[in-house]
């Protein structure tokens, strides 16, 4: 059954659309459209709110990689593929519009997610002037379509604020900087100082979050006999997570994991995993 009023919002004037087509359409209005910009310790975020629908988000993150996605309260998008443009706005007609190719969309929590690359091309079109439109049929009914937009306005700005912000974070991804991978020697237990400046920066890190989970994880195989291999690791995890409390890490935060094993490598490893909660980094 079709549906009776068709939605057709004010902001829908720099958005054309057909006559007699059903469309619902969100963006935010002339005097509405804002861009924030958040700042984590691994990354960056470029927001503009999109009223009755949800976010549109521009995410840089730590080692270099950008993108870009959108955050509905409900996604009134069906699964497929969406059209993606680059439009002129009504205030300025002369600007060229570009087709960016069909994106995928999705029925999870971010149905929008575009890689590093469609990301720049999104950011240079904003600064261009141009605002963004994808185009997709409901989930409800295929014969209406929703878009959502994004404008330009008050972009260069806050966009200026993304980009000092994106200069501060760090070359490294978190988690090449949440993971510390430590080389014993053969039999060798005791920490020494290249092991120690290794956990180091991750006990900085746990410092400073309300919950870290640090988890242990000790193999060893460089002996022919697998239960002295048992011993070797569990010393080594053993020293490690007194290291850790001893540098004010929680007992509880800690988690210990080892093993002996039997092959040809010869090698002594522990891996060190720093996980923090989700909006610790969000």
């Amino acid at each position: 059954m079709r549906p009776g009023p068709v939605l057709k919002l004010a902001f829908s004037l720099w958005f054309a659309v057909p006559a007699g087509a059903a469309a619902m359409t969100y963006a935010p209005s002339l005097e509405s459209a804002d861009w924030q910009v958040q700042q984590t310790r691994f990354s960056c975020r470029l927001r503009q709110p999109i009223p009755l629908y949800g976010d549109a988000v521009f995410e840089a993150r730590a080692g270099g990689s950008q993108r870009f996605f959108l955050e509905p309260k409900k996604n009134p998008m069906d699964a497929g593929f969406a059209s993606l443009t680059a439009k002129a706005p009504f205030w300025n007609p002369d600007l060229p519009s570009m087709a960016l190719g069909p994106v995928p969309v999705t029925n999870g929590k971010r149905p929008v997610q575009l890689d590093d690359e469609l990301t720049r091309q999104l950011l240079k079109a904003l600064g261009a002037g141009l605002a963004l439109e994808l185009e997709r049929p409901s989930r409800g009914d295929p014969e209406i379509t929703v878009r959502v937009g994004l404008l330009p306005v008050r972009f260069r700005h806050a966009y200026d604020k993304y980009r000092d912000c994106t200069g501060k974070l760090p070359t490294q991804t978190r988690q090449q900087l949440s993971t510390a991978v430590l080389v014993f020697e053969r039999e060798q237990t005791e920490l020494n100082d290249e092991t120690r400046g290794k956990l180091d920066p991750l006990i900085r890190q746990a410092r400073d979050s309300a919950k870290p989970a640090l988890v242990i994880d000790a193999v060893s195989s460089e002996t022919p006999r697998r239960l002295e291999n048992v011993r070797l690791a569990r010393e080594r995890a053993t020293q490690i997570s007194e290291y850790l409390t001893g540098h004010g890490i929680a007992q509880q935060h800690i988690r210990s994991n080892y093993r002996g094993e039997r092959d040809t490598r010869r090698q002594a490893l522990v891996t060190v995993r720093l996980h923090l909660p989700d909006d610790e980094d969000e």
